[in-house]
């Protein structure tokens, strides 16, 4: 995992650039991000062979069903 930095940045979307001419600024706070691309069929995978359970928002819950 590796930590990326927040900050302030343009949000570029149409109705910025209509109404301001250029991207609306957005604020984002630091966050953590694996290194290595997972994609869903690996972690589909993952989950199957581990039996790992993941609580996902809203309370659904994935399995290795």
């Amino acid at each position: 995992m590796m930590l990326i930095s927040g900050g302030t940045f343009p949000h570029w979307i149409r109705q910025a650039l209509s109404e301001r001419g250029g991207g609306a600024p957005v604020t984002i706070g630091a966050f953590w991000m694996d290194r290595t691309a997972v994609t869903n069929r690996h972690f589909r995978e993952f989950v199957r062979a581990t039996g790992h359970k993941v609580t996902v928002g809203g309370g659904c819950r994935l399995s290795a069903s």
